[in-house]
């Protein structure tokens, strides 16, 4: 519970410094992205080094901790130092490192097989649908593209804010009642995919009523922000499963791919979205999406393995 605590508190930081830029305040908007995509960029050059070396992965914890005091300290403001004291605080004495098991039971029922037939193909396509399901765009981008088509900057605001609370409700409702994580996240990406192709149709569509496309179009963005939260969150366990507790750098060097491309999307979205309009931009995620699915189908842990012959 402590480090969940932790991590829920480092999870609001990025939201925090991802969402506080406001495009307004620079003369253009490449200086807007660059600023806006300096968490991710510094989160890929910091996996990069845990893929890459030999690292103590608990002492790089407690080291990236008093760092956020550090940064806290340079940039006055107080919030961001709250995830290194807690986790100081809470920390435990001793890091298990246990083994792998082949299957997990939840809520005593039939055990589900936990590793995949290719895992290490398997946690890239994990971090590579994260990002094209739209994790980035609305953590960076909500206010922007709920104004894009006509909403007010301050009822923006306000459902950008909303989005995130409303993301409560699938993850309470997950926890009463019993569904296996297969289902959870395949059939969670499934409504995300499905809510991605009809915000592209909406906005490509040029004989709906600009009003009647803005509010079709949030609606879609929330369902969407609400469909990806919880196999988004369900696969990342699954990805630290495939290995050892003591081998990270796989799982790393897939986060990695995360972060690039989290980069990518932050720096050139905006943009795209202001020259060419938001169905060029948004389609290349739609079209990631829909790859990254079809694999994932295939080598999601299963009872019945894929196996590749070549």
């Amino acid at each position: 519970m402590r480090l969940a605590l932790v991590l829920a508190l480092v999870s609001s930081l990025q939201i925090f410094q991802q969402s506080s830029v406001d495009p307004n305040q620079y003369d253009t908007i490449w200086q807007a992205s660059l600023v806006t995509a300096a968490f991710p960029i510094g989160k890929f050059i910091a996996t990069c080094f845990l893929s890459f070396n030999n690292v103590n992965l608990h002492s790089e914890l407690d080291r990236c901790a008093r760092l956020l005091i550090v940064g806290a300290v340079i940039s006055a403001i107080p919030i961001i130092s709250s995830p290194g004291i807690f986790y100081l605080i809470l920390r435990p004495d001793e890091y298990p490192l246990d083994e792998c098991t082949e299957t997990v039971s939840i809520d005593g029922d039939a055990p589900e097989p936990i590793k995949s037939s290719h895992p290490v193909l398997f946690v890239f396509v994990l971090m590579v649908i994260n990002v094209s399901i739209g994790v980035p765009l609305m953590q960076t981008f909500s206010t922007l593209i709920f104004s894009y088509y006509g909403m007010p900057k301050n009822l923006a605001s306000i459902f950008s804010v909303l989005y995130p609370i409303l993301q409560l409700i699938p993850v309470m409702i997950s926890t009463r009642i019993n569904v296996s994580r297969k289902r959870l996240v395949l059939g969670g990406y499934l409504v995300a995919i499905e809510a991605q192709f009809f915000l592209l149709l909406t906005s490509s569509y040029p004989y709906i009523p600009e009003k009647h496309q803005m509010i079709a179009m949030t609606v879609l963005l929330l369902i969407l922000s609400i469909s990806f939260v919880i196999p988004c969150n369900t696969a990342l366990c699954i990805l630290f499963e495939q290995f050892d507790g003591s081998n990270v750098k796989t799982a790393s060097k897939s986060r990695c791919v995360m972060w690039f491309l989290a980069s990518i999307s932050t720096l050139t979205f905006s943009k795209v979205l202001v020259t060419y309009g938001f169905a060029v931009a948004f389609f290349p995620y739609f079209l990631g999406s829909v790859v990254s699915y079809a694999v994932m189908l295939f080598i999601f842990p299963s009872k019945h393995s894929f196996v590749i012959k070549l």
